[in-house]
């Protein structure tokens, strides 16, 4: 109950907010998508044991060895995107802030004000996870006939991770 009344207030705060606060609302949805599918990626491809033949990369992802230089190369990617996240955080501080401030003085506890300011974020974070994932779900069985448990779990563990 608390949550959703939380939840509301953060709705409201933020669309009564100008118009920069929404581009910026949008930049961490999209690098949310971008993280969370960079992220999918390598957790995909870390499931895949030994030798296999792929038509995707022109066998670039056909042997351990290979595939672990994807898998980091794509794990050092998030670092500039990840970069770019704190960035459109570090934006919103100062309208954050304002907001916060508010709160306080119209007698909110420390707790809901954090709590409040978290999900303005968070939710950002969220649309751009889920929209990743939406699109990474249908690939998978695509490109790979029939995934692993591990894929799955990767998928899951980095779509609830990167909110």
């Amino acid at each position: 109950m608390r949550v959703r009344t939380d939840l509301r207030l953060a709705w409201l705060l933020v669309r009564g907010s100008d118009r920069q606060e929404w581009w910026r609302i949008a930049l961490t949805a999209v690098g949310a998508m971008c993280a969370t599918g960079l992220g999918l990626a390598a957790a995909a491809l870390a499931s895949v044991r030994g030798s296999r033949s792929s038509a995707f990369g022109h066998g670039l992802l056909d042997h351990p060895g290979e595939r672990s230089g994807v898998i980091v190369a794509l794990l050092l990617l998030l670092v500039p995107v990840l970069g770019f996240l704190g960035q459109c955080t570090r934006i919103g501080a100062v309208h954050r802030d304002r907001r916060a401030a508010a709160l306080r003085l119209a007698g909110a506890e420390p707790g809901r004000v954090r709590r409040i300011t978290a999900l303005e974020t968070g939710l950002a974070c969220l649309l751009g996870s889920v929209l990743a994932t939406a699109v990474a779900v249908p690939v998978l069985p695509a490109e790979w006939p029939r995934p692993s448990v591990p894929a799955w779990a990767g998928t899951v563990l980095v779509a609830a991770g990167v909110p």
